[in-house]
């Protein structure tokens, strides 16, 4: 160990009991007054308390918001279905005409384009309700939404397969809505 002059060594005096204290010494050797306490107290640091969650906060999940993207494509299947609906209506005229008459013809076309506004308006709902589901917002229109979105059937009942998981995953969540 290499020696240091005395004057390195030396830094203070103990106020205490006036004795010369080593540069680096947090206690005094001779009385055991403690020289530098923000150093004694930084030796033992402490952990604060693992901060929990304030009495009144919610605990978000994701449920609403899968629940509201499916009733959304749900709701989409719906217009798309009532837009086919109505596509549908002028098409009818060239495949029925010969076998039925011009009065059914026009009774089937006007019930084709009834129901495919009806399944648009369904969908069109069933839309709104799952943007009020992803936004947490007024529940009970994004139930109504879900419920709308089973009955927009689609191709292979996709829609009201969709419409029924969004509709589980938004009523189990309720408490989430404001």
């Amino acid at each position: 160990m290499e020696e240091r002059p005395y004057d390195e060594i030396i830094d203070a005096t103990c106020p205490s009991c006036r004795h010369a204290v080593p540069m680096d010494a947090n206690v005094c050797p001779y009385c055991g007054y403690v020289i530098k306490p923000e150093v004694a107290k930084a030796a033992a640091p402490q952990k604060a308390p693992p901060q929990a969650a304030p009495a009144g906060a919610k605990l978000l999940t994701s449920k609403p918001v899968v629940g509201g993207v499916l009733v959304i494509v749900s709701g989409l299947i719906g217009i798309v279905t009532g837009l086919l609906f109505a596509a549908l209506s002028g098409e009818t005229e060239d495949l029925l005409q010969e076998t039925y008459g011009p009065d059914i013809v026009s009774a089937v076309e006007g019930v084709l384009v009834a129901c495919g506004v009806i399944w648009f308006i369904i969908g069109l709902i069933a839309l709104i309700g799952g943007v009020f589901a992803i936004k947490r917002k007024k529940w009970g229109f994004a139930i109504v939404g879900a419920v709308l979105a089973l009955l927009t059937v689609g191709p292979y009942f996709i829609g009201s397969i969709l419409g029924l998981v969004g509709l589980i995953l938004i009523a189990i969540s309720k408490n989430e809505f404001s």
